[in-house]
Formats: structure tokens, sequence, C-alpha cells
């Protein structure tokens, strides 16, 4: 039996993803203190490129021949 109910781990994973979206938000505010917004933006997508490459090659769509 789940240590945790559904309920309690469904808040505490959008708790979790309103801590991370807003820290992002404090990030770029500092971010843009000190570089230009396009250096900063350009980051933010090679950093978000990056985290979603395991899954371009993990889901991959395998081609299938056909004889």
């Amino acid at each position: 039996m789940n240590r945790f109910s559904d309920a309690a781990l469904a808040h505490a994973g959008l708790l979790m993803a309103m801590v991370i979206w807003a820290s992002s938000l404090i990030a770029l505010k500092l971010a843009f203190r000190v570089y230009d917004p396009v250096v900063v933006i350009f980051g933010r997508m090679i950093v978000g490129s990056a985290c979603f490459l395991p899954l371009l090659l993990r889901f991959k769509p395998r081609k299938q021949y056909r004889p």
C-alpha cells in the first residue's frame, strides 16, 4: 500500500511545479540585470532543448520496413 494518498501526491507535485515556475521568473529577472535579454532567452532555449533531447531519442518513431 502507498504511504501517501493520491491526493497528497498530486498536491505535492503541484506545489513543486509552482516553486519551480516562480524560481525561474526570479532567475530571469536577475539574469536580465547582467546579460542582454536575447542572450538570456537563447540560453533558456538551449537548456530546454537539452532537457528534451533524451525524450526525443527515447520516443523517436522507429521505421518499419515492409517486404
